[in-house]
């Protein structure tokens, strides 16, 4: 399986699934699993590395992973969900979204909101510290990051009334500012209002 057919069945099934952004969770999906060849995905169908905690109930493999503690990468054995279908590892998917990432299902329309509130929000989904910025570039990559959702017009505004958000602008400008075919000639800057709330301003120089 392509890259290209990965993302289009990924994409395909997320649409089944009320809740989340399709093209994000192809996405997120994408980056989890090496685009479904990872160890994982391959023997558990398991997309998005969704660990086995003990709540969990269904089937779980156990496999070698890496977490990023303290700044450094480390290398571990976790157990891991493990599903019947890529069907059904996104349906999980869904469902700890909404049960756990309120802000990231509350802006299911927007696949940057979307991302920005699994990679960014506590609780973050990934000890990454990579994550967002490596999923926005398989939007980019494979023509999923829509200028007209970004709101990146000739004088546009993203406004949000949460400080802790900073830093995920920040990622996302400094992503941006090194694709400068996706803004061509404009500036992206985030200033911040009296109020608290973030502005991310484009805008042609």
């Amino acid at each position: 399986m392509t890259q290209a057919d990965f993302i289009a069945t990924a994409h395909e099934i997320a649409t089944h699934v009320p809740g989340i952004n399709t093209e994000a969770a192809a996405a997120h999906a994408a980056n989890e699993s090496r685009y479904g060849d990872s160890r994982l995905a391959r023997e558990g169908n398991n997309l998005f590395g969704v660990k086995a905690g003990a709540s969990w109930s269904g089937a779980s493999v156990e496999m070698p992973t890496w977490e990023v503690v303290n700044g450094q990468r480390v290398d571990i054995v976790a157990r891991f969900r493990a599903y019947d279908s890529w069907l059904a590892s996104m349906e999980d998917y869904a469902a700890i979204i909404g049960r756990v990432y309120p802000w990231a299902a509350r802006h299911s329309h927007d696949p940057v909101r979307f991302l920005v509130g699994i990679f960014s929000l506590t609780p973050k989904w990934a000890t990454d510290p990579d994550a967002l910025s490596k999923c926005v570039a398989i939007l980019d990559k494979h023509g999923l990051l829509k200028t007209d959702q970004l709101r990146l017009g000739e004088h546009s505004e993203f406004v949000e009334n949460s400080p802790t958000l900073a830093s995920a602008w920040e990622l996302l400008r400094a992503y941006l500012a090194r694709r400068p075919a996706l803004l061509g000639p404009r500036l992206v800057t985030r200033t911040q209002r009296e109020d608290g709330s973030w502005k991310l301003d484009v805008r042609a120089p």
